[in-house]
């Protein structure tokens, strides 16, 4: 499935789902966006979990899904993605201090994959190809994924 077609499929989502569940989706940050745009439509998604999904590119997850926080969610899980890291860790901790439905909030980082990096496919703009998933990429630098681990 390209990119497109998967922003294409977030958008077409029944507004009637209860729990929505992505795992290891190699998309960039326009699927992340279009999934955004649903949750703030969808009234009734009491849980979402994303696993093994990194959208690629510094900063990239914190643009917009600290606002998850804003809608129903009762459950989050982020687990093994860059969605959530040190960069903007404090942001989300505010995002998460507000969320009034959660009753569960689930976090995994990257750090599982540190071992299991390819240096060979860094690139210009510090991107890497996640290890086990070469079709996603995510953001690297001093040996850490700064954007999917959680420091201090």
């Amino acid at each position: 499935m390209t990119n497109d077609q998967a922003v294409e499929l977030v958008k077409r989502l029944p507004l009637t789902i209860g729990g929505l569940k992505i795992d290891e989706a190699p998309h960039e940050y326009n699927f992340i966006e279009a999934l955004t745009e649903w949750i703030k439509k969808c009234k009734k998604l009491k849980s979402l979990s994303i696993i093994d999904t990194c959208v690629g590119g510094k900063d990239e997850g914190w643009r917009k899904e600290s606002r998850w926080t804003d809608y129903t969610l009762q459950e989050l899980r982020l687990r093994f993605t860059d969605l959530l890291g040190s960069s903007y860790s404090k942001e989300w901790g505010n995002a998460l201090e507000k969320m009034k439905s959660q009753n569960k909030f689930e976090c995994d980082g990257t750090d599982i994959y540190i071992d299991q990096v390819d240096l060979d496919t860094l690139d210009d703009s510090s991107t890497i190809n996640r290890p086990g998933d070469k079709m996603q990429r995510a953001y690297y630098v001093d040996g850490l994924f700064p954007d999917g681990i959680l420091l201090d």
